[in-house]
């Protein structure tokens, strides 16, 4: 399953997201309305939202009803393309995406989300698209479907849920297309943490170059010193140019004796360009090296 999101101020933006369709309208706000069954366990999947989360109890019932019932409780817009087949599921207190995530296990998600214009409100569920059985995330994504994807990438950043951010980027970093991966790396280092990190850490062996690349900046930005020997891993070791010369920028903007090092056994680099950059570095650390 592959699942994305998107978020936009006073306004729609859709985004592919791994294992989820598209979302619409905006959560109703609580009521008595919300609270009741949309039917009995003895008429079909029983699926209920109250305070408590989403609950739902389907045994071999059709994904497409059972999406429908939670499209009608939560509010917002569903859209189904292609026979989605029979589910069986059983949970309660979950989040509406959690929800989805659940029940959306073999397909593709979208879902999109509006926040309103000049609040600090969480931004509400507007509309959920589900695609049955597409292939893996990431592949045969058009040119407005990459952009929606990027746009995602930069409202999460800026999500006032920071755990939750980190969560769905961590699973964007596995996307197919190397242009979506390697923003995703950014995105993560301007975040920060330990999960970020890890991501990141696993996107320096990325085959692409540029996710190598960009994989570096954000591991400099986001864990400095620790994250020194995979940046010096990539100075001395990667076949790409762009990325060590990257490794070397950051290596310079990290103040620690192991950088200096990496460096110095650099500086010999086979490339024009990297060692200048490796001697600029090794400035800012009070080194010089002789032309």
């Amino acid at each position: 399953m592959r699942v994305g999101a998107a978020v936009c101020a006073g306004a729609a933006i859709i985004a592919a997201l791994a294992g989820i369709g598209s979302v619409g309208l905006a959560l109703p706000a609580p009521d008595a309305a919300r609270e009741r069954r949309v039917d009995d366990a003895a008429s079909g999947p029983l699926v209920t939202v109250d305070g408590q989360g989403v609950t739902v109890d389907a045994r071999d019932a059709e994904l497409s009803d059972v999406l429908s019932r939670l499209a009608q409780r939560v509010g917002f817009r569903l859209s189904i393309t292609g026979r989605l087949g029979l589910v069986t599921a059983a949970f309660t207190r979950a989040s509406v995406e959690e929800a989805l995530q659940q029940l959306v296990r073999d397909h593709d998600l979208m879902l999109v989300y509006r926040a309103p214009a000049g609040t600090d409100e969480r931004p509400r569920l507007l509309q959920v698209d589900v695609f049955a059985g597409t292939p893996r995330w990431g592949v045969g994504l058009t040119g407005a479907a990459r952009t929606t994807v990027l746009a995602e990438i930069a409202q999460l950043v800026a999500a006032p849920d920071r755990e939750y951010a980190i969560r769905r980027l961590t699973q964007l970093i596995g996307a197919v297309d190397p242009a979506i991966r390697a923003r995703t790396a950014w995105a993560l280092g301007r975040l920060g943490g330990p999960q970020a990190a890890l991501s990141l850490a696993a996107a320096t062996r990325d085959q692409s170059p540029d996710v190598r690349a960009q994989a570096a900046y954000a591991l400099g930005n986001a864990q400095a010193a620790r994250a020194i020997p995979a940046l010096g891993d990539l100075l001395l070791h990667d076949p790409d140019v762009r990325v060590r010369r990257a490794a070397a920028r950051m290596l310079g903007s990290i103040p620690d004796a192991a950088a200096t090092s990496v460096l110095t056994a650099a500086a010999q680099d086979h490339d024009a360009w990297v060692r200048r950059d490796v001697a600029a570095a090794l400035r800012r650390h009070g080194v010089v090296v002789a032309p």
